[in-house]
């Protein structure tokens, strides 16, 4: 945490259109976020209500405002296996909180 604080401008992520994917992280100056339920992504924001992330393991993802009912779920589009993908707090158990509709699947997200 140290050198966090020493070499990192840390932005608290309070994004105006206070869209439920991108708030509640923290953001540094290299483009990397982490996010509290998401863990470390790097966001490229398109416009105030779309971005795209990428995150180790799941390549690229794009989302908008609108594809997200609360904060605590959502809909991604995965563009390595063109298929969506719905995140949330509540999956079947802690570990299994995205659903691959293309695999059919629950993972670890």
């Amino acid at each position: 945490l140290n050198e966090i604080e020493d070499n990192q401008d840390i932005d608290a992520g309070n994004s105006e259109n206070n869209n439920s994917l991108i708030s509640n992280r923290l953001d540094f100056e290299n483009g990397w976020s982490f996010h509290y339920q998401l863990g470390w992504l790097f966001l490229e924001e398109i416009d105030n209500d779309s971005f795209w992330l990428w995150k180790e393991g799941w390549g690229w993802l794009w989302t908008e405002h609108s594809l997200w009912e609360n904060e605590s779920s959502g809909y991604l589009y995965r563009s390595d296996i063109s298929s969506w993908v719905f995140w949330t707090e509540n999956g079947p158990s802690p570990e299994l909180n995205a659903y691959d509709f293309k695999n059919k699947v629950w993972s670890q997200f």
